[in-house]
């Protein structure tokens, strides 16, 4: 099986969302200085680089990485290719997903902004349409390239609401940019943190 890895890497210059902090990452213990071994710690918003939201993101009573089974995790994802800025229910429409999509990543034009080095609010993202179109799909995980799946500038975050309020699983931070549409195997396991709003993860597909 090919891998393909569509994961951000987190390091102290990774691209975060528009004043929000930067990871620390910092060694405490060092050879050089005499220690046993090297070790190291990292502070960091649990959504950095590519992570998934689960509903307590928007919701304070809203579900955690516990109360989902592993299988929403991983199996056979469709990766669609739309340029269309915003991605709404026409668009999707027109991208002919087949019927029995459960997950969906979305290529985008939005790899590209990854190489501009500093936050760009340009990136594409679903409009209220398009979250609907997902939910009416019966989709039950949704990602997307670059740091959001809505617009900057936004309905009070209707789209998030809209897909955590159902229990759809948001992937944030993709590159998908050396992806071609169609099926894969994908593998999208969070670090096991309970009780929280998102986790990081490494996201791979497999290609047979």
């Amino acid at each position: 099986m090919k891998i393909i890895d569509i994961s951000t890497p987190i390091t102290k210059d990774t691209i975060m969302w528009e004043d929000e902090f930067k990871p620390v990452i910092e060694r405490f213990g060092n050879i050089k200085n005499g220690d046993i071994a090297n070790s190291s710690y990292i502070k960091m918003s649990l959504h950095t680089a590519t992570h998934i939201d689960f509903p307590k993101h928007f919701f304070d009573d809203g579900k955690t990485q516990e109360d989902f089974e592993l299988n929403k995790f991983y199996g056979k994802v469709y990766v669609v290719e739309i340029k269309d800025d915003p991605v709404d229910r026409k668009a999707f429409e027109k991208a002919n997903i087949p019927e029995d999509t459960k997950k969906l990543l979305i290529k985008t034009k939005n790899s590209g902004l990854y190489k501009n080095g500093s936050f760009s609010r340009e990136f594409a993202a679903l409009n209220q349409s398009g979250a609907d179109w997902i939910i009416e799909r019966g989709i039950e995980l949704v990602g997307i390239e670059y740091l959001s799946i809505e617009k900057y500038i936004n309905d009070n975050y209707s789209v998030h609401k809209t897909l955590l309020k159902n229990d759809v699983l948001i992937i944030e931070g993709l590159n998908l940019q050396k992806v071609t549409p169609g099926y894969y195997n994908l593998f999208a396991l969070p670090l096991k943190i309970y009780g929280t709003d998102a986790a990081p993860v490494r996201v791979f597909l497999g290609e047979e």
